[in-house]
């Protein structure tokens, strides 16, 4: 099997694409041959409703060359593919000209429903105009559209899409990639955490509005309201982007860290007070994995049946009871316990990647099959 990837991203490139990567590492190992040029998509559209920053120009220029360059390296080599696999709207632009040219299968997957994304995101008319034009446009040319949940599926066949294809694959966690930590206070030790403070984590680039406005919220808002009842607390906030103005002395920005997987296992609780319209929060199933109790938005349970309040996480309806939760925590630690316990093997049950790999094999080798009886 031979596959057209769009993009072809690097692996271990801390901006790839968090559900891209482990298809294409999953890919290699089955001996799939993945063609494609490399590609890391850094823009940030969904940072600012401003369209005419250096930065976003300059973004729109090497994106607009990239794909230009896909296009010409599609119509050289894309007779040599069994399948186009578009990652993003935007990849659908060579790839569904390259499909109008070979006749071969094109697969779109998508980590959301994009209209729902730009409501969440208050993007503005005129970028929310772009994207519904774009999938217009395009949206007839996959043979499978492809995303993470039923919310999403649903959404998108009340936009006219054929229910019959739009095909659910959540997004999963690598177990195998999770470490064994056999010394905790070690740990904490090394990430220069003292012994016995109770570390809350929040984490993501602040590039991205809503992990932006979690941040400054429980530096602003949060951490005076902890302070006041508990003196061993300290939050840690990983991810680069903007810092407030003033930062709170229980507060430690850390900035982009490389080993994301420390500050998690050095955790006592994960926060993730962020909305979510779409999808699903990999930040959520990436706690829940590694048997961490998390607070969370109730929004980002919509699309995840199988979360439970008080059972495998914590949710809070709004942020004033986003702070009740956590000081609710902070002293109950047997009951988190209990929950971390479910959290984890609610992720090794439903959101294995183990597991859920081979459906997208099962997909992948479907439109090969029909390529070769034809």
């Amino acid at each position: 099997m031979k596959i057209l990837m769009i993009p072809l991203e690097y692996e271990d490139h801390p901006n790839s694409d968090v559900r891209l990567v482990p298809i294409i590492s999953f890919l290699k190992m089955q001996n799939v041959d993945l063609l494609g040029l490399h590609f890391i998509h850094e823009i940030g559209f969904e940072s600012s409703n401003d369209f005419f920053t250096t930065k976003k120009i300059l973004g729109f220029f090497n994106l607009a060359l990239y794909l230009l360059k896909t296009i010409i390296y599609g119509l050289k080599h894309g007779n040599k593919c069994d399948i186009i696999f578009c990652e993003h709207l935007y990849s659908l632009l060579p790839g569904s000209v390259i499909k109008m040219f070979y006749r071969k299968p094109l697969i779109w997957d998508s980590h959301g429903n994009l209209l729902s994304a730009c409501k969440e995101l208050n993007n503005s008319k005129l970028y929310t105009a772009m994207i519904w034009f774009f999938e217009k446009c395009l949206g007839s040319f996959p043979d499978m559209l492809v995303v993470p949940t039923l919310l999403d599926k649903k959404l998108y066949v009340e936009q006219g899409f054929k229910e019959e294809k739009v095909s659910v694959i959540p997004l999963c966690i690598d177990l195998k990639k999770i470490p064994k930590i056999s010394d905790r206070a070690e740990l904490r030790e090394k990430l220069g955490i003292e012994g016995n403070k109770k570390i809350l984590l929040f984490g993501g680039k602040r590039v991205y509005l809503p992990n932006r406005d979690a941040a400054f919220w429980i530096n602003n808002v949060l951490a005076p309201i902890i302070e006041k009842e508990h003196n061993d607390v300290e939050i840690i906030i990983t991810g680069s982007g903007d810092l407030p103005d003033k930062i709170h002395r229980i507060v430690r920005f850390v900035g982009f860290v490389p080993n994301i997987q420390e500050y998690i296992c050095a955790a006592d609780i994960c926060l993730i007070p962020v909305h979510l319209d779409n999808g699903v929060s990999t930040k959520l199933l990436e706690y829940m994995a590694f048997s961490r109790p998390v607070i969370a938005d109730s929004s980002l349970i919509r699309a995840m049946p199988e979360a439970k309040d008080m059972v495998n996480l914590i949710v809070a309806e709004n942020l004033e009871q986003f702070t009740d939760r956590v000081l609710w925590s902070l002293n109950n630690y047997k009951k988190l316990n209990e929950i971390s316990i479910c959290a984890g093997r609610t992720i090794e049950k439903y959101y294995n990647w183990d597991l859920e790999s081979k459906r997208w094999m099962q997909l992948l080798s479907k439109y090969t099959k029909e390529r070769t009886s034809e």
